[in-house]
């Protein structure tokens, strides 16, 4: 079997990812953000698909991001970003992210949730070995 590249796989396509916000944290100026590869975060119109207000995250390569019930975004970066491997938090108004640490995982997709009433953050990561290595982690 023939491996490719995360890097490779998505060179010509953007990949984006979505948070949504939940009923019980407050509200921002979109009900649901998206941020591209490139580590440019969106507010999406759930009505047409269109983005606005773009908010540059100074951090490429974010596999996934949520919501905590505080309203803060948390996101993972995989082995390819300018930050690899690592837990950010990011400021939805702003979209200022700092790095909270590494994750001690090699990413090369994945995803985040947050429990909403215990604010645990949970995630989901493949690795590149043979496609079919998946672990969970908080």
């Amino acid at each position: 079997m023939e491996h490719h590249s995360f890097a490779s796989r998505f060179s010509s396509s953007i990949l984006v990812t979505f948070a949504f916000f939940t009923l019980n944290a407050p509200l921002h100026a979109a009900d649901l953000i998206g941020v591209d590869f490139g580590g440019i975060l969106y507010d999406v119109n759930t009505s047409n698909g269109s983005t606005s207000n773009p908010r540059n995250t100074g951090v490429n390569g974010m596999m996934g991001i949520t919501q905590s019930p505080d309203s803060m975004l948390y996101a993972i970066t995989a082995f390819v970003s300018s930050e690899p491997n690592s837990l950010l938090e990011i400021d939805p108004e702003t979209g200022n992210a700092d790095v909270i640490g590494p994750l001690g995982i090699e990413v090369n997709e994945g995803d985040l949730a947050i429990h909403p009433l215990t604010g645990v953050i949970y995630g989901i990561q493949t690795t590149l070995d043979d496609g079919l290595g998946r672990s969970l982690f908080t």
